[in-house]
């Protein structure tokens, strides 16, 4: 049987990065609006209050994407290193079980594939696979599938042809 390749984390980019995003936007933001506002202000007191919660607000933006990229690109890094060493576990079968995720439903979309369960979302950030059904996603009922996966995360997803 002959399998093409629908995602594979190997070659996929890196896309945790609008949650980084949102902290350097913030504080960009603050100090732009620091910057302002010293500019325009004339008493030396309201602009060390108001100073001091714009640098605030900035130091927290920078800690936010420190976090946010330690939680999202480690995941990233040892997943797709675990595909290329060979240490993903692999599952060759037919999709079961599968529930899809409904316009405006809150659970996660999932399948099984010779009784390993697999969970995703297009909301959840995730280093492997998690485009849904709703969204585009390949998987079906039915569909035969060969997936390299650590502990449930799809690292490579290859369809039958």
């Amino acid at each position: 049987m002959r399998f093409q390749t629908a995602f594979d984390v190997a070659t996929s980019s890196y896309h945790g990065w609008s949650f980084v995003r949102g902290g350097i936007f913030l504080s960009v933001g603050a100090l732009a609006i620091l910057a302002l506002y010293v500019s325009v202000q004339s008493k030396p007191r309201r602009i060390r209050a108001y100073g001091w919660l714009m640098i605030t607000a900035a130091a927290f933006g920078l800690f936010w994407s420190a976090v946010a990229f330690n939680d999202t690109y480690k995941p990233y890094r040892n997943l797709r290193a675990a595909l290329l060493a060979g240490q993903c576990e692999v599952v060759v079968g037919t999709v079961e079980n599968f529930r899809p995720v409904h316009p405006g439903a809150v659970y996660l979309e999932s399948f099984t594939v010779n009784g390993t369960k697999f969970e995703y979302s297009d909301f959840i950030e995730s280093p492997g696979f998690h485009q849904t059904k709703e969204h585009g996603g390949p998987i079906s009922a039915g569909l035969k599938v060969r997936i390299h996966h650590m502990n449930g995360v799809i690292a490579r997803l290859e369809l039958a042809q």
